[in-house]
């Protein structure tokens, strides 16, 4: 348990990843010349929210509802997934929420937007080259720390 709290603090503490971003120096007509940057992209770590964690709720709530109200046969999934405690509850909220993490982060970001934003503006990550790479790279990053957030908003 006091693993899980010092992982959430410091997964929190930190909240972003952060990818470089050079943008070369250009000159912008008479003279004046733009210098170039360093920035970064920060992608969040949890950039669902907790939007993963009203879908988990509500896909769980639903057969308990069903079973209450038709007092039928779907009592005993009402047993399992109604009361918290239960291991089945915890082990199906745990991968709805990571499901819904990763799906809800690709809905709502889209790394390919960001990588023609970052071309049209003359921007480029070190390393990687403008365009489609540039996207599969942010999508790779995203991909990975998603994973982490996932877990810190269950805990």
């Amino acid at each position: 348990m006091v693993l899980v709290v010092a992982g959430t603090v410091a997964g929190h503490g930190r909240g972003a990843a952060q990818s470089p971003i050079q943008i070369p120096r250009k000159v912008m007509g008479r003279g004046r010349i733009r210098e170039g940057q360093k920035t970064f992209i920060p992608l969040r770590l949890n950039t669902a929210n907790v939007m993963p964690i009203i879908f988990a709720q509500s896909l769980i709530i639903v057969p308990g509802t069903i079973a209450a109200s038709a007092q039928s046969d779907l009592e005993a999934s009402r047993r399992v997934l109604q009361r918290p405690p239960r291991r089945c509850y915890l082990i199906t909220s745990a991968l709805l929420i990571i499901f819904f993490a990763y799906f809800y982060t690709s809905i709502i970001f889209n790394p390919v937007d960001l990588a023609e934003n970052l071309k049209k503006q003359g921007g480029f990550i070190p390393g990687v080259k403008p365009g489609a790479p540039t996207a599969d790279y942010i999508d790779d990053v995203l991909s990975r720390i998603t994973f982490p957030g996932a877990i810190f908003s269950r805990s």
